[in-house]
């Protein structure tokens, strides 16, 4: 599970392979929430959110920043407390882009 993480966040998307980070995330956050690795779950969600954002997917960026968040207050996530102002500047950056709240 964290391998496939590892990839999509440190080699794909820092190489602007977006397509194939999105292909690793995404199996990342489903191999985390089959194992019930949560934390892990919400990561893979808000670095699929980025990859999503870096090809103009605003709607599914949008969701998927949302879930991260979700997760992280839900399991009083350490990242929690910094979570949220993150995810609003992501969410900021989604609505300057399609003019949307």
């Amino acid at each position: 599970v964290t391998a496939r993480f590892e990839l999509g966040r440190d080699v794909l998307v820092l190489r602007g392979r977006n397509e194939d980070a999105i292909r690793e995330l995404s199996r990342s956050v489903e191999d985390a929430q089959r194992v019930g690795e949560r934390h892990l779950q919400a990561e893979s969600l808000g670095k699929l959110g980025e990859a999503y954002l870096a090809t103009g997917r605003m709607d599914q960026a949008r969701q998927l920043f949302e879930q991260a968040l979700g997760i992280h207050r839900e399991i009083g996530d350490r990242f929690a407390h910094v979570a949220p102002s993150y995810f609003e500047t992501q969410k900021q950056i989604l609505r300057r882009i399609t003019g949307r709240p």
